[in-house]
């Protein structure tokens, strides 16, 4: 038997095979004993005892059709495990079997069909025992700490070994090092001995109002809100910056999501008939939006509008680099990396051209998403260039404004992280597959008079 017989067997005749499965049998011919309870549970569905037995018949009969291997049908047993009504878990199980892609689009499907109920950790701090002289450690915490904590070890390290880069090699700059081993010394230097607090700049005190700077004065960049400004060397209590020495709290920036035909809405009198959503999940009526927001343009929170087709309504053309604006409002569409099983945030992310700018396209809104420093770099960005016979990592279009990641072979997959669900386009205007718009590249190349060329 070659490969491609193997390959055959186990999409074509492998389920025929579990009928007279013996558990004992596999297990005494060496096959893993998880390998052997997955066969079980296929063997159970399909050939088990059962009241509905012509339900059974017609499943076997799709599965064949269907051409899924064993280790798509043991999926699918997996996840259907969860679900308690026997009758349900027939109509599922035939779903699934209808389903199209490999194992991993499987188990997508399964996962939106079937969703996971997760439980909330507790609490706690760990650790593991030594090995090779090294230890772990794990902290589970409100995220909200946890957020606070990674964002001043990224500050912190960005600030320190930026510093080592213009010092040369004796201090160790030049030597690339992995951003978590950057985030590792940080997080040493400040629990052995807090962030700096000598008068004298430490490692990246250029960075204003970063954690490293010069306790001469206060870090927040004299926007300390304490009674009095601390002295050279003193702590500040203000409980908002850096100054003593102790990781700061963050303060939520809402942005409030406006559709563009409720601020038209809103304009023409009928504020009080539309709710407006913000980022932080609260919500206040359009005419509330009209009076704090217009009226009063410093009441506290920022505002943007969106098209459901067109996305952020903010464009700019001539620069290469995204202004602030424009990376806050990429962030407020898309708060996470958009590839599928990316966890990394949005506000760790790098803004990323959907059409090149070395190809032609604009530095706007529409042609703008974020993507994690590691995505970023493995995009393929003209999808139409031969590969070599390489087979690309895929790249991310958008489906009305909403940036989405494309596989190698044209398929649209949005992230499941819970995260990318909440991002403008998809808080106001929902699935943008569902709004009849075919992925595209955004923003229109210059010189040329249309930037929707297929994938």
């Amino acid at each position: 038997m070659n490969f491609t017989q193997l390959i055959d067997t186990l999409k074509g005749s492998g389920l025929d095979a579990l009928e007279s499965f013996d558990m004992s049998a596999a297990l005494n011919a060496g096959i893993k004993p998880s390998t052997a309870k997955a066969w079980q549970a296929v063997h159970e569905a399909y050939y088990g005892t059962t009241r509905a037995r012509k339900q059974q018949r017609i499943a076997r009969e799709a599965a064949r059709v269907s051409g899924k291997t064993l280790e798509q049908l043991a999926l699918i047993e997996r996840h259907l495990a969860r679900e308690t009504d026997n009758a349900r878990r027939r109509e599922l199980r035939l779903e699934l079997l209808r389903a199209d892609g490999g194992y991993d689009a499987l188990n997508r499907r399964a996962k939106t069909l079937i969703p996971e109920e997760e439980a909330t950790p507790q609490d706690s701090f760990r650790t593991t025992a030594s090995r090779g002289g090294k230890r772990s450690v794990y902290i589970t915490a409100d995220e909200h700490f946890i957020a606070d904590l990674e964002h001043a070890m990224r500050a912190y390290s960005k600030a320190m070994f930026a510093a080592r880069d213009t010092q040369g090699d004796e201090a160790g700059g030049g030597v690339f090092v992995p951003n978590s081993r950057q985030m590792l010394t940080a997080f040493v230097a400040f629990i052995r001995g807090g962030l700096p607090t000598s008068s004298a700049p430490p490692p990246g005190a250029a960075d204003h109002g970063g954690a490293g700077a010069p306790r001469s004065e206060c870090s927040c960049g004299g926007e300390c809100v304490c009674s009095a400004p601390p002295r050279a060397g003193a702590f500040c209590s203000c409980g908002k910056c850096t100054c003593d020495g102790t990781i700061p709290v963050a303060v939520p920036r809402p942005l409030l999501l406006v559709p563009v035909h409720a601020h038209l809405r809103v304009l023409s009198g009928g504020g009080d008939e539309v709710s407006l959503v913000m980022t932080d999940g609260t919500e206040i009526s359009g005419a509330e939006y009209l009076e704090r927001f217009f009226a009063d343009p410093s009441y506290g929170f920022e505002a943007a509008l969106f098209h459901p087709e067109e996305g952020a309504v903010n464009l700019y053309d001539v620069e290469r680099y995204a202004n602030t604006k424009q990376a806050d409002l990429a962030r407020a569409v898309t708060p996470v990396c958009p590839v599928p099983g990316c966890k990394v945030p949005a506000q760790y992310c790098q803004i990323h051209h959907i059409t090149a700018w070395s190809k032609g396209g604009h530095t706007n809104m529409s042609n703008l998403t974020v993507l994690c420093p590691y995505h970023n770099q493995i995009n393929n960005d003209d999808p139409d260039t031969p590969t070599g016979g390489w087979r690309h990592a895929g790249s991310v279009r958008t489906f009305s404004s909403a940036p989405m990641w494309v596989s190698p072979t044209g398929h649209a997959v949005p992230n499941p992280h819970k995260a990318y669900r909440r991002g403008a386009m998809w808080s106001l205007f929902g699935d943008p597959r569902r709004r009849g718009a075919g992925p595209t590249y955004r923003g229109t190349p210059r010189g040329t008079s249309s930037g929707n060329d297929p994938p």
